[in-house]
């Protein structure tokens, strides 16, 4: 065979190599895109990615459900878009940009029909190595159910306080976990050592 034949021949072996290489990692990228999408899709609390402008990129169903906005609706919107201090959801990006996270930050999420929820705010920053540039992906928790255990809690404990008598709440180890001012005053305690305290402590 001629020389010419031959760096044909192994010029062919190479594009079909080449070929085939760039086949398999185009699959590998799809089938990586749709887990991403899936698992997504299966988290229950809402998330959505932030690019490096501050622009939302991506984002799952449970997210639509508690702002009622569609994904499309919301792609390409800035980051603070359903929040009712922009402020807030700034100071959160910075800090997450510089610690590299934020856990538990409280917000106020304004929805399609304008009822405000509270929320709390977790993120986690992503460098690029190569600009520097930091997206960041965001995960909110519901905390409407929350606040209204801490309200309730917060009025039972106002109306046990103007109680005239003297009111302890225990687990089921007797370990306090409430008392009010009357059972301070009567024991000789502050609140805090009471509610260090095991019940069969307190009448010693």
């Amino acid at each position: 065979m001629p020389r010419d034949d031959v760096h044909v021949v192994e010029k062919t072996e190479d594009t079909e190599n080449e070929r085939v290489l760039i086949q398999t990692l185009t699959s590998d990228l799809e089938d990586l895109s749709t887990y991403i999408s899936d698992l997504m899709s299966a988290i229950p609390h809402p998330i959505y990615v932030v690019n490096s402008a501050g622009v939302i990129i991506d984002g799952n169903k449970a997210l639509e459900h508690l702002t009622g906005w569609s994904l499309e609706e919301l792609l390409g919107e800035r980051h603070y878009a359903f929040f009712a201090e922009a402020a807030a959801v700034e100071k959160i990006k910075k800090e997450t940009i510089e610690k590299g996270h934020v856990s538990g930050k409280e917000l106020i999420l304004v929805t399609r029909c304008g009822e405000m929820v509270p929320v709390y705010v977790f993120t986690g920053a992503r460098i690029d190595g190569d600009s520097g540039n930091a997206s960041y992906v965001v995960t909110l928790v519901d905390g409407t159910e929350r606040k209204q255990t801490e309200e309730e809690l917060n009025l039972r404990a106002r109306l046990l306080d103007g109680a005239t008598d003297s009111i302890f709440l225990t687990d089921f180890d007797g370990n306090l976990i409430y008392v009010n001012e009357v059972a301070c005053t009567a024991r000789g305690y502050s609140r805090e050592e009471l509610m260090s305290m095991n019940l069969r402590q307190t009448d010693t």
